[in-house]
């Protein structure tokens, strides 16, 4: 029974390396790809045990991904970005890496809808890194009342 444990985290961890790798595609449908996957496997499966070496790669990726993709891949790489708070919770090091891209992006973002540039889909992605941006804000929080301005 042990070894059919152990045998299932190896292939979860390779899955995982897997989805990783499809995160560096120059095409936008593997990259698309790759933050679905990893994703519904953070729902599904995986642990903070599972990501806890992989997690500022994965955030990495998924912040290159809002600023270099289109609408699906930036939606993806938040809803991405929300789950990995969600898991790891509060942690100084999950602040510093993750908010301050998600609001770096934020922004840029708001920075073009005040100019008129880059239309709906800017929008889009700008509504998605906001939802990521209140989730991880609501996740990291310590008290209360810092929840509620979260909301």
């Amino acid at each position: 029974m042990a070894a059919a444990s152990e045998e299932e985290e190896v292939t979860k961890a390779q899955a995982l390396d897997g989805f990783i790798e499809q995160l560096y595609e120059k095409r936008a449908s593997e990259r698309e790809s790759g933050l679905a996957s990893i994703a519904r496997q953070l729902r599904l499966h995986y642990s903070l045990e599972e990501i806890q070496d992989k997690w500022e790669t994965i955030a990495d990726l998924s912040l290159k991904s809002i600023k270099r993709g289109g609408v699906v891949e930036a939606r993806n790489a938040a809803q991405l970005l929300s789950l990995i708070s969600l898991t790891l919770g509060r942690s100084q090091r999950v602040v510093t890496t993750m908010f301050a891209g998600l609001s770096s992006y934020f922004d840029e973002a708001k920075r073009s809808a005040d100019l008129h540039e880059g239309g709906k889909e800017q929008g889009v992605t700008a509504g998605e890194v906001v939802r990521a941006l209140g989730r991880f804000c609501f996740f990291s929080s310590e008290i209360p009342e810092d929840r509620i301005r979260c909301m």
